[in-house]
């Protein structure tokens, strides 16, 4: 029984582990095409309804980075937690910006993981999925990490 909980336990970790990477390298990827269109990002975020348009070009500019920088993050160890933590309050920022689009009866591109004048659209409720996927990836990939943190190791 012992053995077979071990075995358990390491599997759940590498998975976890495998999660948290997954997790990071989606934000720095997103992240990244987001910091090489920024004029696009602008009419994205703009398109959502949601801000004053004056912040727009602020959060247009900043986010990429928090993305790219909390992904990163993820990716080193001693920060992990911290950083899911951050990807997780990002995600779930996008999900009720989502919502708020099908409540809204508004259909754009998401803008997630590319520009307004991309060719190729991401429907708002696809996005969401995905968006529920990527938040289960993360609460998985946090658990290993707050169970490691608080253990000391």
């Amino acid at each position: 029984m012992l053995i077979r909980c071990l075995k358990t336990s390491k599997t759940i970790s590498r998975i976890s582990f495998l999660s948290a990477i997954a997790a990071g390298s989606i934000f720095v990827y997103a992240g990244v095409l987001k910091a090489l269109d920024v004029a696009g990002l602008t009419e994205s975020i703009a398109a959502y309804q949601i801000l004053p348009i004056q912040m727009v070009p602020f959060v247009a500019a900043t986010l990429p980075y928090v993305e790219i920088g909390a992904g990163l993050l993820v990716l080193l160890r001693p920060w992990r937690g911290a950083a899911l933590a951050t990807l997780a309050v990002l995600n779930g920022v996008f999900m009720v910006a989502l919502s708020s689009l099908i409540i809204r009866g508004i259909n754009i591109d998401c803008g997630c993981f590319s520009s307004a004048t991309t060719s190729d659209p991401t429907s708002v409720s696809s996005a969401l999925l995905r968006d529920l996927v990527i938040m289960a990836v993360i609460a998985f990939a946090s658990l290993s990490a707050v169970r490691r943190e608080s253990s000391g190791t």
